[in-house]
Order: structure tokens, then sequence, then C-alpha cells
């Protein structure tokens, strides 16, 4: 992996902060570097979104309730940590 990978490879945040808008969800247990939020302002498909992260590679999942979009986080996290590519 190469510099600008390793400096690509940081935490993930969402683009707004603002409280009104979003509120910050737990992340799925034992996906570093995770991050889930609530939109409170969206349509329920996409009402919870987790990001994860792994070497240069990156998903963001949807869902309808926090346990469901957190699963999918963490199966994600899974198979891009399982994939041999870093």
């Amino acid at each position: 992996m190469g510099p600008r990978d390793r400096a690509a490879g940081g935490p993930v945040t969402p683009a707004s902060d603002d409280p009104a808008e979003l509120r910050v969800v737990d992340p799925p247990e034992d996906v570093p570097g995770a991050a889930c939020i609530e939109d409170l302002f969206t349509i329920a498909p996409q009402r919870f979104r987790c990001f994860v992260a792994y070497g240069r590679y990156g998903a963001l999942l949807l869902g309808t309730r926090p346990w469901e979009t957190k699963q999918r986080a963490a199966a994600q996290f899974a198979l891009l940590a399982n994939s041999g590519e870093r």
C-alpha cells in the first residue's frame, strides 16, 4: 500500500454534524473505525447509515432500523477484511 492509500484510509465521518439533522448511533461491535448515524430528515429506507472502511476500500450501508444497518455493516466489513486485498 502506497503513502497515498494510507493517507486516504482515515476515519469516515458524516458530511453534516448538525444535531438537528443527525443523531449518532453506536457502531457495530468489532468493526474498527465504523460510524453510524440516524438521519432525522430522510425517508425510511435510508434513515440509518453506517460507514465502514478497510484498507483503501469503504462502504456505505443503509437501512430502516438501526440493528439491521449495523448487521449489514458488520457483514460488509467481514467481506472486505477477508477478501485478501488491503
